[in-house]
């Protein structure tokens, strides 16, 4: 896995998202941005040709015609200090993404923790997009402290689109908040987006809650 051929990005703003989270914006071919055509599609980065790759989930929304935003975890950074004006090797943007074709007139259910909330950003901004399309959505979220979460700025306008932000800090863990929660429709749509063991513990409470695999969706 890899994204195929390789480009150039340059780096042109960063910031301290959390104390734990880096954001950036790195400027692309329009060509290479046309790639990105559904939110949890991935790239990877390299600070030298050839070097190391590190694999990133797109943060921004599908769209944007000169621009690509990542948020790095912890790992990341290790492997990529980022400074404006830099130049990367970057990969087209790859992966099928969230499988959004069955979600319309479905209640959603969203889980993801810590550098994943930005996969998830644009899935949620996707549903924010056409509202009325679908029913009751809830985005369980996690993180180690309240001000590790990401886009935390965001929360509100999510709210006021009646996007329900469920956030965990710690424990409970995002599952077992879904868990102590009303239960959802029977046709319900969930997405997943996290480390493996997350997303092995968000699979089997939402298999106990009756869903099948083809409504549990996965960006990777």
């Amino acid at each position: 896995m890899g994204g195929g051929s390789r480009h150039t990005a340059i780096v042109r703003r960063t910031w301290k998202e959390t104390e734990r989270l880096e954001g950036a914006v790195l400027e692309v071919e329009p060509e290479l941005a046309a790639r990105y055509v559904r939110p949890g599609q991935v790239v990877t980065l390299s600070s030298v040709p050839g070097g190391e790759k590190v694999y990133l989930a797109l943060a921004s929304f599908p769209g944007e015609r000169f621009a690509l935003e990542v948020l790095l975890g912890a790992g990341a950074q290790q492997k990529l200090t980022l400074s404006v004006g830099q130049e990367l090797e970057i990969s087209e943007p790859f992966g099928a993404g969230f499988p959004l074709d069955r979600a319309s007139g479905r209640e959603i259910l969203i889980f993801a923790v810590g550098s994943a909330i930005a996969s998830v950003r644009p899935l949620i901004e996707h549903f924010r997009r056409d509202r009325g399309q679908y029913g009751r959505i809830r985005a369980y979220l996690g993180a180690h402290t309240t001000n590790d979460f990401p886009y935390r700025a965001e929360y509100f306008g999510w709210s006021s689109d009646q996007v329900e932000v469920i956030q965990s800090i710690s424990r409970p863990y995002v599952q077992d908040r879904f868990r102590a929660d009303s239960p959802p429709a029977s046709d319900a749509m969930a997405y997943v987006s996290g480390m493996k063991a997350m997303v092995q513990g968000c699979t089997e409470a939402l298999t106990e809650s009756g869903f099948s695999p083809d409504r549990i969706g996965r960006n990777w």
